[in-house]
């Protein structure tokens, strides 16, 4: 996946509106993520709980 956008140019709290302006994204064609369903929803519900605690 690339972009003529880099990483560092914008906070990833605002991913959203700069994701709309992103229009050379391709994803890679033989790109795939190998990961238990499980492991991936427990890695997100700890991420999000660590985002909470250090907003409050």
């Amino acid at each position: 996946m690339w972009s003529l956008i880099q990483g560092w140019s914008f906070n990833l709290s605002d991913i959203a509106d700069t994701a709309h302006g992103i229009s050379e994204f391709e994803p890679e064609a033989s790109a795939a993520v190998d990961c238990l369903i499980d492991d991936l929803l427990a890695t997100i519900t700890n991420n999000r709980r660590g985002f909470i605690q250090s907003s409050n």
